[in-house]
């Protein structure tokens, strides 16, 4: 049975983009909802040039609790978004 997945930070990076989506404690970094969203939406794209990950492939992530790791999780949730399959 498909699980519906629904993109909240695509949501919000239309209606509110300005306003804070993340913030890396480790770095300081902040993104906002469009700039966390754009960054999420490019993730897919660089997966499947430089390490050859397609579509329905499993994708295992060893990091730091960082906003980069929200990134890959997003990114593999939403992979539908991406013009690469």
């Amino acid at each position: 049975m498909p699980v519906r997945y629904y993109d909240w930070i695509a949501h919000f990076g239309r209606r509110t983009p300005d306003k804070p989506a993340a913030v890396d404690l480790g770095s300081g970094r902040r993104l906002t909802y469009a700039q966390f969203d754009a960054r999420i939406a490019r993730s897919p794209a660089i997966c499947a040039t430089s390490s050859k990950v397609a579509r329905g492939d499993r994708v295992a992530v060893l990091a730091l609790n960082t906003t980069d790791t929200l990134e890959v999780q997003f990114a593999c949730a939403g992979w539908g978004r991406c013009s690469c399959r």
